[in-house]
C-alpha cells in the first residue's frame, strides 16, 4: 500500500485564531531555536573548511617550494618535478572549492529589523493588544521558517562542497601515486 504525501499549505491560518500568548511564544522560541543552530551549522562548515585550507595550502607550498629547488638543481623537468606540479594543480582545486565555503554567505539571523515590525498593519487593525502580540509572533514565526529553509539549503550546498574537498584531500596520496606512475611510464 502506498502511502500519499499530502501536501498543505503552511500555515493554516485558520489555528492562528486558536492560539494564545503562551503557545505563540512556544512557537516563536522553537523557531527562533531552529534558526540558530541552521546559523551555527554554517559557522562549523566555515571553521572546518579554513582549518583544512589551511592544511591544504601548506602542502601545496611545500610543493611548490620543492618543485623550484629541484628544478634549480637539475634545471629540467623529471618525474618527481612533473608529478609535483601536478598535484599542486590538483591542490589548488581542492583550495578553491575550499574557499567557496569561506567565502561570505547571506545567512538569516535571529530577529527582525524594527522597521519590518513596527508597520500600519498590525497597529491599524481591529485587533486587541493580546491579539495584536499573537500576531506579531505568528509573523515572525513565518519568516524565521522561511529564513530557516535558506539557511539549510545553503547549509545543504556547503556540506556538499565540503565533503567533496575532504574526499579530494584524502585521495591525494592515490593521486600523487597515480600520476608518478604515469609521467614515469610515459615521461
Amino acid at each position: 500500500m502506498k502511502i500519499k504525501k499530502i501536501e498543505s499549505e503552511w500555515p493554516n491560518e485558520e489555528n492562528f485564531d486558536k492560539l494564545d500568548e503562551g503557545q505563540a511564544f512556544f512557537l516563536f522560541e522553537q523557531a527562533e531555536k531552529q534558526l540558530k543552530e541552521t546559523s551555527d551549522i554554517g559557522n562549523i562548515v566555515v571553521t572546518r573548511a579554513t582549518t583544512l585550507i589551511t592544511l591544504v595550502s601548506g602542502l601545496l607550498i611545500a610543493l611548490i617550494g620543492y618543485s623550484f629547488s629541484r628544478w634549480q638543481t637539475i634545471f629540467h623537468l623529471d618525474t618527481l618535478t612533473e608529478t609535483c606540479l601536478f598535484v599542486s594543480a590538483y591542490l589548488c582545486i581542492i583550495i578553491v572549492l575550499l574557499a567557496l565555503n569561506i567565502i561570505g554567505k547571506n545567512y538569516f539571523i535571529i530577529g527582525s529589523e524594527p522597521k519590518s515590525l513596527f508597520v500600519d498593519a498590525f497597529f491599524n487593525s481591529p485587533l486587541s493588544d493580546s491579539k495584536r502580540l499573537i500576531h506579531f509572533y505568528v509573523s515572525e514565526i513565518v519568516n524565521y521558517q522561511r529564513r530557516i529553509e535558506k539557511n539549510k539549503k545553503k547549509n545543504k550546498i556547503r556540506w556538499k562542497l565540503f565533503n567533496i574537498s575532504l574526499f579530494m584531500v584524502l585521495a591525494i596520496p592515490l593521486i600523487i601515486s597515480i600520476t608518478y606512475a604515469i609521467v614515469n611510464h610515459y615521461g
